[in-house]
């Protein structure tokens, strides 16, 4: 996790950063997939997973769901097996 400070309006806020390593997610549990949204799977996404083997944060999952490629590519590896 990182902090970047952001000016605002004259003042300093600082904003949280989270970097995710997607080759470190595993364990990855998937839901809302209906194959009626084939190919594109626009309501699922990750409602858990672990990186490096610990378990996600609410802040880490909200990152790697705002990452649509990789939750389509779940679901599809999840859909059609490895």
């Amino acid at each position: 996790m990182f902090l970047q400070q952001v000016e605002c309006i004259g003042k300093i806020e600082e904003e949280r950063i989270t970097m995710i390593d997607f080759d470190a997610v595993e364990n990855i549990v998937i839901l809302d997939i209906d194959m009626n949204d084939y190919p594109k799977f626009c309501d699922a996404y990750i409602e858990s997973c672990d990186i490096n083997g610990v378990p996600a944060d609410e802040e880490q999952i909200d990152a790697i769901n705002q990452n649509g490629s990789f939750v389509n590519q779940q679901v599809m590896e999840h859909w059609c097996g490895d």
